[in-house]
């Protein structure tokens, strides 16, 4: 089973703060995982959502030059296309086409490139027209968290999913998390694998402080290299 690692930082820009600190914790995530990237080449950091990188290129323009490099390196992937991750179950069709909408236009203005594989791994339900929605827009691909397996079964961790209107997209069940609070992996990678399809031979694992921000540690990449 090959195992590939997931370098992330999960940050709700308003939660149990408010939206001042969310900017904060982006501009010290942003800076923290520029600083990983330019320590171990071999490190690739994972980000979506516009508003943050909005947030990083108002108030950090220099830090933002270096978020750019990275992308153009390959060490800076950015997933998702949204504006923001929402929750699923709320918005209307309209509006989350309008987010995905900004997302990609703002991604392929900045850094040239148009995300393709849908992120929303914090929502706490996911509607039946989201491969309509992702596979319309240019998706490929859709990764989430919930329901977890004790909440509800899928055929497999990946699976396609095709909605009530046809459309059709890759669908892949984060297991155990998509946060780490620990540097020793071990555990999260086996708990990754044991959840994989066996016959696909192939899963992911997310590491990464987060649910308000911070990202891989040395420890973390230390570890795994």
């Amino acid at each position: 089973m090959i195992v590939h690692m997931i370098g992330n930082a999960h940050i709700d820009p308003v939660w149990l703060w408010r939206w001042q600190a969310g900017v904060d914790e982006a501009l010290a995530t942003f800076r923290s995982a520029v600083d990983r990237c330019e320590e171990y080449p071999e490190f690739v950091f994972t980000r979506g959502e516009s508003w943050l990188y909005e947030q990083v290129e108002r108030l950090a323009p220099d830090l933002f030059e270096r978020v750019r490099e990275h992308v153009k390196s390959g060490q800076w992937h950015i997933t998702g296309g949204q504006y923001l991750q929402p929750d699923a179950n709320l918005p209307t069709e309209a509006g989350w086409r309008r987010q995905i909408l900004h997302g990609q236009r703002y991604f392929e203005d900045r850094f040239g490139v148009r995300p393709n594989i849908g992120y929303n791994v914090d929502t706490f339900g996911h509607p039946a027209t989201v491969p309509d929605v992702l596979s319309s827009l240019g998706h490929i691909a859709y990764v989430f968290h919930r329901p977890g397996a004790s909440q509800m079964d899928l055929p497999s961790q990946t699976f396609r999913w095709r909605g009530s209107g046809g459309g059709e997209i890759l669908g892949f069940r984060i297991s155990p998390n998509y946060v780490t609070h620990a540097d020793n992996l071990y555990g999260q990678i086996m708990i990754s694998a044991e959840a994989a399809d066996p016959d696909l031979g192939h899963t992911m694992c997310f590491y990464g402080v987060g649910n308000h921000g911070g990202g891989p540690t040395k420890g973390n990449i230390e570890y795994i290299i």
